[in-house]
C-alpha cells in the first residue's frame, strides 16, 4: 500500500525513537527505500544537534548586552529613589510652608491665598452677620455672630490695626488677637437655607502678643489697647465686629455667667495640658451653636 510523504514524516519521529507498532516501522521503511526525499529528511532529523559554547564572538555579544541592562536596571533604580526622595522633600516643605506661624510664611499664605481665590476657603464677610457686642466687667469686648453657612473650622486669629481703614498686622502672632475667620469645607458645599452657626468672640481691653523684629527677626511681647474686633474672611475682607467710638452696653448678667462658664472650661483644659500654658490670657471663640436649624 502506498502512503504519502506527510503521513511519512509524522511518523518519523515515533519511528525514531522505536516507539512505533512494528507494522508502521516496516511501513515506514518501505516509504524510506524507494523516497529520496524522506529519506533526506529522516537523515537530518537524525543529525546530532551542534555543540552550543560559551566562547567567541557571540559569548562576548551577550557579556555585553548583559552589562548594558544591569546598567539601565541600576539607573532606573537610582532615578526613582531619587524621584521619590524629591516628591518626600517637597510635601515635606509644602506642609512646614501650610503649618509654620512665622509672619512670612503667614504673609506668604495670605498672598497666595488671595491670588488663587479657589485656595482660600475663609468664610466669606457677606455670609457674617453680627448680633450682640457687650463690654464685659473685666472690659473684655464681647463680640457674637452668626455665620450663615457650613463651617469647617477655625483658620486663625489675627491681630487688626485700625489705621483708618483696618489692615492684618502680619509681624504679629500668638497671644490675645482682635480678629478671628473660620473656614468652610473644602468640599465647598453649597449654602445650606435654614442652616447658620452662633459663635461669641472675646477680645480683652488690652492685647498681648508677639511681633518679630524686622532687623533681628526676634519676637518682642507688644501691650496695645484693641482698636476694635473684626471677622477677617476671603479674599482678606474685614468686617468689623465693634470699633473704638461704637455705642457698647454693659453684659446682661447670663452673658456674665457664660463667659465664666467658658473661661473656666478653657483653663481646665489648659491646667490638664489640653492647651499649652502662656504668661498671657487667652483670648478665644467659642461657640453658641454650630450648624443649626434657626
Amino acid at each position: 500500500m502506498k502512503i504519502s510523504c506527510d503521513i511519512v514524516r509524522d511518523l518519523l519521529p515515533l519511528y525514531k525513537d522505536n516507539v512505533c507498532s512494528d507494522a508502521s516501522k516496516d511501513m515506514v521503511e518501505d516509504h524510506l527505500s524507494g523516497c529520496e526525499n524522506c529519506r533526506a529528511y529522516y537523515e537530518k532529523m537524525s543529525a546530532e544537534l551542534p555543540e552550543i559554547t560559551s566562547g567567541g564572538e557571540d559569548a562576548k555579544q551577550i557579556e555585553r548586552d548583559r552589562d548594558l541592562f544591569e546598567r539601565l536596571a541600576r539607573k532606573l533604580t537610582f532615578r526613582q529613589v531619587m524621584t521619590a526622595g524629591a516628591a518626600a522633600l517637597i510635601l515635606l516643605a509644602l506642609y512646614a510652608a501650610l503649618t509654620s506661624s512665622a509672619p512670612f510664611m503667614v504673609l506668604a499664605r495670605e498672598w497666595v491665598a488671595e491670588a488663587v481665590p479657589v485656595l482660600d476657603k475663609r468664610i466669606s464677610v457677606d455670609d457674617v452677620e453680627v448680633q450682640d457686642v457687650y463690654r464685659l466687667e473685666d472690659g473684655s469686648i464681647y463680640c457674637s455672630f452668626n455665620v450663615n453657612t457650613y463651617i469647617s473650622s477655625f483658620d486663625r486669629q489675627y491681630v487688626v490695626e485700625d489705621k483708618s481703614s483696618p489692615e492684618v498686622d502680619v509681624s504679629a502672632s500668638g497671644g490675645n488677637t482682635n480678629g478671628i475667620s473660620l473656614q468652610r469645607y473644602w468640599s465647598d458645599f453649597p449654602k445650606a437655607e435654614g442652616y447658620s452657626s452662633s459663635f461669641y468672640f472675646l477680645v480683652p481691653e488690652e492685647l498681648t502678643y508677639y511681633r518679630e523684629d524686622p532687623v533681628t527677626a526676634e519676637h518682642r511681647l507688644v501691650r496695645r489697647t484693641s482698636d476694635g474686633v473684626y471677622f477677617v474672611g476671603k479674599g482678606g475682607e474685614i468686617l468689623p465686629l465693634y470699633e473704638e467710638g461704637d455705642p457698647i452696653s454693659d453684659a446682661p448678667g447670663d452673658i456674665e455667667e457664660l463667659v465664666r462658664e467658658n473661661r473656666s472650661a478653657h483653663e481646665t483644659k489648659e491646667s490638664e495640658g489640653w492647651m499649652p500654658s502662656v504668661d498671657y490670657s487667652e483670648n478665644y471663640c467659642y461657640v453658641l451653636s454650630f450648624n443649626e436649624k434657626e
